[in-house]
């Protein structure tokens, strides 16, 4: 596989977010990965209206190569950035936006999918990589779902 990842994250990360990535990748199967030359990792990605989004992925175009760019400030929001160093939250964290983008690959260079259904494919993308990958972390963790949504809701009020 040719595929690159980048860091060009400004600041100090707690963990090797390389090697992290390709750990994850390497549980991809690799018809998903075809044509897909570079991740890069960055602080922040802003859309246009100043909102800022997780990752996105960037189509081949007459001056760039299909790539992913991760978002690891937005990914691990200011507050809860210590998950970066909870293997079991983490991991988890980074891979479903990480699946997600790469949905949108595979559904831009192998698939002919409607652009109003691109998000919710590039969604069951992720959640069926997420089974994959972690099938006991979601046993686990159903139950405390409730829990989790209330929690990361009073965090977003606490933000905003």
């Amino acid at each position: 596989m040719n595929l690159k990842i980048e860091n060009k994250y400004d600041g100090l990360l707690l963990i090797n977010i390389e090697k992290r990535i390709s750990k994850l990748l390497k549980r991809v199967p690799q018809k998903y990965l075809l044509g897909l030359k570079l991740i890069i990792v960055v602080n922040f990605i802003s859309r246009k209206n100043g909102k800022h989004i997780l990752g996105r992925y960037i189509p081949q175009g007459k001056s760039n190569m299909p790539r992913i760019e991760l978002a690891i400030d937005s990914i691990y929001n200011y507050h809860t950035k210590i998950f970066i160093l909870i293997p079991f939250i983490g991991k988890p964290l980074l891979a479903k936006v990480l699946f997600h983008e790469i949905g949108h690959h595979y559904q831009t260079e192998h698939k002919q999918i409607k652009k109003k259904y691109w998000e919710d494919y590039a969604e069951d993308f992720a959640k069926d990589m997420m089974k994959r990958q972690y099938p006991i972390l979601r046993t686990v963790l159903s139950p405390l779902k409730p829990l989790i949504r209330f929690l990361k809701k009073k965090i977003n009020n606490s933000i905003s």
